[in-house]
């Protein structure tokens, strides 16, 4: 065999060994790295290395990669991923104004102030405003009542509440109630309120035991407002 016939035939020979050692070391080095950053080889059955981070308002950085599930058997699943970036992306936040009920030395009487709350964007803002009160006001137990829905009708705005009603202090039905009224009489649209519980318009003096200082008749009063 001559010379040239053998350069011929070892030339590729050496590249192909070179190529499978290459290959087997490339293999091996991904797999170390996916097995470092806690994915194991082909995580999910990916076939690729699949580690995310991702943080957001409501998650904090603490090493924890983000699952990627299976699109139901459908696709490998890293397009549920992508879409959860683009979502958390969108998010958005709005102001809500909560009102606080208060004495003011100054003025010897109770008076309304507001602080503002970032929430979700939302198109029905009187909804959120009222989640977020009860969440500022009792972390969404009020008084022994949750906020379940609201509705207005040509101004009248509509309150379902439920729960029990459980108050925790003399005066506290009544800060309950001029907070609540304040935090939906501060839209435009609304002129007049009604408080239900369990689908009847609530007593919101029952039970009162502060001897007329928070304003309550000893007969039924029906939380029904006008602004």
């Amino acid at each position: 065999m001559n010379k040239k016939i053998k350069t011929a035939i070892i030339h590729p020979l050496i590249l192909i060994i070179g190529f499978f050692f290459g290959y087997q070391w490339s293999s091996f080095n991904y797999n170390d790295k996916c097995l470092d950053l806690g994915g194991g080889k082909n995580p999910g059955n990916y076939p690729i290395c699949v580690i995310e981070k991702i943080v957001n308002k409501n998650m904090k950085l603490n090493g924890d990669m983000m699952p990627v599930e299976p699109n139901n058997g459908v696709g490998d699943g890293i397009e549920n991923l992508g879409k959860l970036l683009e979502k958390n992306r969108k998010i958005k936040l709005m102001s809500v104004k909560i009102p606080t009920w208060k004495f003011d030395e100054v003025k010897s009487d109770f008076v309304i102030e507001f602080s503002e709350y970032e929430v979700n964007m939302s198109k029905a803002i009187l909804r959120s405003t009222l989640k977020k009160l009860f969440e500022v006001k009792g972390s969404d137990n009020w008084n022994g009542l949750r906020f379940n829905s609201v509705s207005i009708n040509n101004g009248k705005a509509i309150i379902n509440l439920e729960g029990e009603w459980s108050p925790v202090g003399d005066m506290s039905g009544a800060y309950m109630k001029h907070e609540l009224e304040a935090a939906v009489f501060q839209f435009s649209t609304v002129n007049s309120l009604e408080v239900k519980l369990k689908g009847k318009i609530f007593d919101w003096c029952i039970d009162d035991e502060s001897d007329g200082e928070s304003s309550c008749p000893k007969k039924q009063q029906l939380w029904i407002e006008k602004k």
